[in-house]
């Protein structure tokens, strides 16, 4: 094709596009001016562009594992790191050193990297009953709203039933306190369980 006469092709598109945007507008009432209204749509389209190439579906499927795999990595962290953000209130001033020392040492049983926390987390729940093969603590912590707010924690009645996940329980750590201790994240999840009668 000779590129006058593409040209002209071209316009002669225009044009059509125009006319027939003419006969399609509503009629107007006898007597009333018309006026036409012409829109510009651009340059026809080539029929000689190639279509853009898509990337092929292993690409697309490797692009969003990779997405998937960061997105879930994320989560995963953040979920992980959650429960071991606790709080000591700076108060553990008021117990022996040596309880100081173990509440410092003391790992989670399904996590040994992650701290129990400290004594602003921890409930003494020095009864408990089983419910199938599932402890669960009763807190006996008495203390008070008062010593709750000097520590920083929630208050908790006495006489609260928690569910303790099996995996929660340590048995390892002896308990220098005298006291079943239940840990609990601000949300109420167990983060670990002595049962009482540790030495």
């Amino acid at each position: 094709m000779s590129p006058v006469k593409s040209k002209h092709s071209t316009i002669a598109k225009r044009i059509g596009s125009r006319l027939s945007l003419r006969n399609s507008l509503p009629k107007t009432a006898p007597g009333a001016s018309q006026s036409l209204l012409l829109i510009d749509r651009g340059p026809a389209p080539r029929e000689d562009r190639t279509p853009r190439q898509l990337p092929d579906k292993s690409e697309q499927n490797t692009r969003r594992w990779r997405l998937g795999a960061i997105v879930g990595a994320i989560f995963t962290l953040g979920a992980l790191a959650l429960p071991a953000i606790g709080r000591d209130g700076g108060n553990w001033e008021s117990n022996p050193e040596n309880v100081r020392d173990w509440y410092a040492r003391l790992m989670q049983p399904d996590n040994p990297k992650a701290s129990c926390c400290g004594e602003a987390d921890a409930y003494w729940a020095d009864r408990y009953r089983v419910d199938g093969n599932r402890y669960v603590a009763i807190i006996t912590d008495d203390r008070g709203k008062i010593y709750d707010d000097y520590v920083g924690r929630i208050t908790r009645s006495v006489g609260t039933e928690i569910s303790v996940p099996n995996r929660k329980i340590k048995w390892d750590a002896g308990n220098p306190t005298g006291h079943g201790i239940v840990f609990l994240s601000t949300g109420g999840s167990v983060i670990c369980y002595l049962p009482p009668g540790g030495v």
